[in-house]
């Protein structure tokens, strides 16, 4: 949508909303699909909790980052932080 108000997408359908045409391009808009995804939350022993993405990620007891993940990241372009994020 946002790339259709900006003035890039279908000329016709550009012209038909009184949008002015920058780029025409076939297909922007088309075959959209919802991505849907399910939360699934658990309480985990005291002894075993800490073993996510995001824990490995913070110094340990705070909600601080931990540099060692940031530098990885930065340095080498791998470790934790190049998890998509779906982790609770």
């Amino acid at each position: 949508q946002i790339l259709m108000l900006s003035g890039i997408g279908p000329k016709e359908q550009l012209k038909q909303n009184g949008i002015e045409v920058l780029k025409d391009l076939p297909g922007v808009g088309e075959n959209l699909q919802d991505h849907p995804a399910a939360v699934v939350s658990f309480e985990c022993p005291t002894n075993q909790r800490g073993i996510s993405v995001t824990s490995k990620i913070r110094i340990p007891g705070t909600t601080l980052p931990h540099p060692a993940p940031v530098l990885e990241w930065l340095l080498q372009k791998t470790g934790p932080l190049c998890s998509t994020g779906c982790d609770h």
